[in-house]
């Protein structure tokens, strides 16, 4: 009995393989709605929106980074590089908020 479970399951293993192949596409629900597009998900305009998508990402990401790395201030020199260096318009050790006078106390 024990043989023919593992012989039922080598069966079925196989049966799925051929069942997996998916076939034609098959009615469902129209009133279903999914954020990935449903069964079928192809829509005819994805790459426009993908690129509006992307432009939109990049309207709002880059005044954050812009604004980011024109407050950055180092006030001690870092012990190794940092690559926000290369874009930070303060040079590391350099703290604008100390006048000349301060950092030499």
């Amino acid at each position: 009995a024990e043989y023919m479970g593992v012989l039922d399951e080598v069966v079925m293993f196989a049966l799925s393989r051929v069942v997996r192949g998916g076939g034609g596409r098959y009615p469902y629900p129209k009133h279903v709605w999914s954020p990935s597009g449903g069964w079928w998900g192809e829509h005819p305009h994805w790459i426009r929106n993908t690129i509006i998508c992307v432009a939109g990402m990049v309207a709002v990401c880059y005044p954050v980074f812009k604004l980011s790395a024109s407050l950055e201030v180092r006030p001690n020199e870092p012990s190794s590089p940092i690559p926000s260096a290369i874009w930070a318009k303060n040079k590391p050790g350099f703290d604008p908020r100390l006048d000349s006078s301060e950092k030499n106390n």
